[in-house]
């Protein structure tokens, strides 16, 4: 039985017990009885022990007397063969009442004679008619309980002629030994009764009396006579107890004379505390429904008003119009400058929105840097007007502790009743608005409909694509880079692919976008670097060592924890450094030329390759590019379109690769969908190549049997081909 059994059986004995509410002395007189019987259920089984022992030492004592007779006479009736002789003496010996066998053997064996008492009920299931079955049966009684069974040999001089076998029983023994037993305890007990009354009398009279007054006391106290004392002559516990009650009895007077005196106190003190009470639940009332940080109205607050508004406006025949802002790049904000910055940029965009809205206008903050606005009594236009006046309010830079900041907001604007006739439907497609006015760039976005007709939850695409990114519903294509000077693979670009994203395929520009804008950046960029290190570990166990590229955001390179995430990877998978290639758009790199080179500069430090992908599309400064720690420039693919009929293109990608090697970078050009321009890109010493014609991005699975035969352009065509 275990603690927690012990505890129950505790428990269920306390719950039985409960009603029985023992006196004092009752569970006196208990404690004293159950003394008394366990000291005479001891003296009981000892005095019965050795009772038992005495009687058997006895029975022990007759046994070998009998049995040392049988053996001294039964040599001169061994030797003559005298059976008869040999037959009385044993059956002689089983007169006496201890004994159930006797046995007369020879010295091979055979019974000479023997006797068994069937009357005895320790052989009465035996049946004995031959004498070749006597050991048989005294064999089985020597298993029987409660037998005592002796043996002792027939010698004339050294000469052993046979053996004698007695069996007794304790039966009678255990009987005397129980009927002993029970006068013993029967005088004890009349004793030990005799000794317990006494003692209960005695503890009665010198310690249940005073306890009965100190009872009798409490009770007149308890009923409000403060007068009482109890009087207890007594110089032990009790009546050191007594005085102690005495005592408390007196200060009980002394506390009733205060009382009147502590109640007009503690009135006064409930009047202020109810006053406080009123205060403070007019203050949470505001703070259950204002933003801590802003004071505008919070997510309940705003909701609450824009279902108002919906009332208002069925009863009235009115329109409103509903504004959804999210802040461009805060999370930025928050990860380089800190929260405090964030929270200080968060207050001043609150105040610039209050100042440009009218007093009848309503906008609080929904969470993190989302803001909802509710424009009574308006239309399109006027929607449309006052989105573009708060864009242009948040234009300004804004100084936060010495850092200025450039405030970028998109805001999506729905109506009602064109738009939703209720809450939840106006916030999901003023949501959806903005989102697209995000992608778009366009500052703000009335909603359409037909825009919105295969645009998914953002929300719920979001949870799914958080559960992707953990349960490995995300793959990696990977697409051959191959080299022109001997048309070998020489290594690949990992891109993500979402196959199953709600039960069909999410488009490559959706899945970037989500991933960009939302937090899931984070885990995402930790998965890609995992799985493009373990799937290099694979490859270069089969002998290919290829170089991976990967393709990096401005908000990765603006993640102070990027290094870090990149050696780890590399770390834990035993991939080089120098066969990691990290990619960025034009773009992103000449978005902030300062920060970015730093965070170029750790990675190139750890010895991994810098490309610039899609060059030529943007208006990158060629000053700020040869300051870049970069390895390689990727032509972008619109070039490649009409190189072969294009003079113009032809000169602009012989200029590109040309610039390229003067700063000794290396050139890759993207697009290939055909032969016909893969000699003029040898010809002008363009080193890598990509594109659907040499090979399309395909998982690795697909691609490994290729790498592993070290095919090279000719052999992957045709075989991509087939």
């Amino acid at each position: 039985m275990n603690a927690t059994d012990m505890t129950l059986l505790h428990a269920w004995a306390r719950r039985l017990l409960a009603p029985l509410r023992l006196s004092l002395g009752a569970k006196f007189l208990v404690l004293i009885a159950t003394v008394l019987v366990v000291i005479l259920g001891i003296k009981g089984m000892l005095g019965y022990h050795a009772e038992v022992e005495q009687l058997n030492a006895r029975l022990v004592y007759k046994g070998e007397s009998l049995g040392r007779f049988l053996a001294s006479i039964s040599p001169p009736s061994i030797l003559s063969y005298d059976l008869i002789t040999l037959d009385d003496y044993v059956r002689e010996a089983t007169q006496d009442e201890d004994v159930v066998y006797a046995l007369l053997e020879s010295q091979d064996g055979v019974a000479y004679t023997h006797h068994l008492d069937r009357a005895k009920p320790a052989i009465a299931p035996l049946a004995l008619e031959a004498q070749a079955s006597a050991q048989a049966a005294a064999a089985a009684l020597r298993d029987r309980p409660h037998m005592l069974h002796l043996e002792f040999p027939v010698r004339v001089g050294t000469r052993e002629l046979g053996r004698v076998h007695l069996g007794l029983s304790r039966e009678r023994v255990l009987a005397e030994a129980r009927r002993e037993l029970v006068h013993e305890l029967a005088a004890s007990l009349a004793a030990i009764l005799v000794l317990g009354l006494c003692i209960f009398v005695v503890f009665r009279y010198s310690a249940l009396r005073p306890i009965q007054n100190l009872i009798h006391g409490s009770h007149r106290v308890a009923e409000g006579d403060l007068e009482q004392e109890v009087n207890v002559d007594s110089g032990d516990e009790l009546g050191r107890l007594a005085l102690t009650f005495n005592e408390m009895t007196r200060n009980l007077r002394h506390s009733a004379q205060e009382k009147d005196r502590i109640l007009g106190v503690v009135q006064e003190l409930n009047r202020s505390l109810e006053y406080r009470v009123e205060e403070r639940t007019r203050e949470l009332e505001h703070l259950a429904l204002h933003d801590p940080l802003t004071g505008l109205p919070n997510r309940t607050l705003i909701q609450d008003r824009i279902d108002l508004e919906v009332r208002v406006s069925q009863r009235k025949g009115d329109s409103f119009a509903v504004i959804m802002i999210d802040l461009d790049a805060f999370k930025e904000v928050n990860d380089t400058l800190g929260h405090n910055v964030g929270d200080q940029l968060l207050v001043a965009v609150s105040d610039r929105l209050q100042q440009t809205l009218r007093g009848t206008d309503t906008v609080g903050r929904l969470g993190g840097d989302e803001f909802a606005i509710l424009l009574p009594e308006a239309d399109a236009p006027r929607a449309t007007l006052v989105a573009r006046n708060l864009t242009t309010a948040l234009s300004p830079p804004v100084d936060l502790e010495g850092v200025r900041l450039s405030v970028r907001a998109s805001m999506g604007i729905a109506l009602y009743p064109d738009h939703g006739d209720d809450r939840v439907t106006l916030l999901r497609r003023a949501d959806a608005a903005m989102y697209l006015a995000k992608q778009e760039r366009t500052g703000y976005c009335l909603y359409d409909a037909r825009r919105d007709h295969n645009q998914p939850d953002r929300l719920v695409l979001m949870t799914e694509l958080a559960d992707a990114i953990r349960g490995c519903g995300l793959q990696l294509y990977y697409q051959p880079l191959v080299s022109l000077d001997d048309d070998e693979i020489v290594g690949v670009e990992a891109l993500a692919r979402w196959p199953q994203a709600r039960n069909r395929a999410v488009s490559q520009e959706v899945l970037i976008n989500l991933i960009e804008q939302t937090e899931l950046i984070g885990p995402f960029t930790g998965w890609l670097f995992d799985s493009v290190a373990r799937q290099w570990a694979e490859w270069a166990a089969h002998g290919r060592d290829l170089r991976i590229a990967v393709n990096l955001c401005m908000r990765n390179m603006l993640n102070p924890g990027l290094r870090v995430l990149v050696s780890e990877a590399l770390r834990r998978h035993g991939m080089r450094p120098e066969c990691l290639v990290i990619e960025i758009t034009e773009s992103t790199a000449m978005r902030d030329p300062e920060r970015v080179r730093r965070s170029l500069r750790e990675l190139t430090d750890m010895g991994i390759r810098i490309a610039i992908d899609d060059f030529g599309t943007g208006y990158s400064s060629l000053s700020h590019l040869s300051r870049m720690p970069i390895d390689e420039l990727k032509i972008d693919q619109s070039f490649l379109k009409n190189l072969v009929g294009s003079r113009l293109d032809q000169a602009i990608v012989q200029s590109i690769i040309d610039l390229a090697h003067n700063l000794n970078l290396s050139v890759v050009a993207e697009g290939v969908e055909g032969p016909e321009v893969l000699p003029l890109l040898k010809r002008w010493n363009c080193e890598f190549a990509q594109g659907f014609y040499l090979g399309e991005p395909v998982p690795a699975e697909q691609l490994t049997p290729y790498l592993l035969t070290r095919c090279v352009l000719r052999s992957w065509k045709h075989r991509a081909v087939s």
